[in-house]
């Protein structure tokens, strides 16, 4: 199976994965040296065996690559959808993690993790989630995108809260800590809008 992405450091990412689940974006990390952290995506992932980041280069790398598909999503239902409401929370994901982007990409590279880029199955994965939305059209269009970006934001969640015990940098432990509690808070208001 293809790796998901590279990075510029010359031992194993181990710990850089966000696993496909299905029709969520996935990441894995693989070195110039070393084979693939390669996920069966035939079989149901357990997130409580979702390896963490080792290092705060490996965190800012991979959730970077994560964010992309987020902003990718939420720009898509902040144009198109139906509801002011997801409209609105969907322009606040996207201004939100775009920012961080900026943070997150320049740890990356502080860290000698810059070299990132998505492979065949993040493509593959974040691909999925766009046709969803594109294939849907007003109430639809709205129910899919809070389902798939509840789902993205849980997985997000999850890889952050593993990484904060390997996070050494304060400006990123503090990154960590709002996104846990920005995507926590924004998936209980996706939920209240999906009822």
């Amino acid at each position: 199976m293809a790796s998901l992405h590279r990075c510029s450091v010359s031992r194993p990412c181990s710990a850089l994965l966000l696993l496909a689940i299905v029709g969520l974006s996935s990441l894995g990390c693989q070195s110039d040296r070393s084979g693939s952290n390669a996920y069966d995506r035939t079989r149901p992932v357990d997130m409580k065996q979702m390896p963490a980041a080792t290092s705060d280069g490996e965190f800012a790398s991979m959730m970077a690559v994560h964010h992309e598909s987020a902003i990718e999503m939420g720009r898509y239902q902040a144009q198109n959808g139906s509801r002011a409401e997801v409209r609105a929370i969907a322009s606040s994901i996207v201004d939100a993690q775009s920012a961080e982007n900026v943070k997150l990409r320049a740890i990356a590279r502080e860290t000698g993790h810059g070299n990132m880029r998505a492979d065949a199955m993040m493509r593959e994965n974040a691909g999925a989630d766009m046709t969803a939305l594109r294939s849907a059209g007003g109430a639809e269009l709205d129910r899919v995108f809070l389902t798939r970006m509840i789902d993205h934001h849980t997985v997000g969640v999850e890889m952050t809260r593993k990484a904060m015990p390997n996070l050494r940098r304060d400006d990123t432990r503090r990154m960590a800590k709002t996104m846990i509690d920005d995507q926590t808070r924004e998936i209980a208001q996706m939920r209240a809008m999906a009822n």
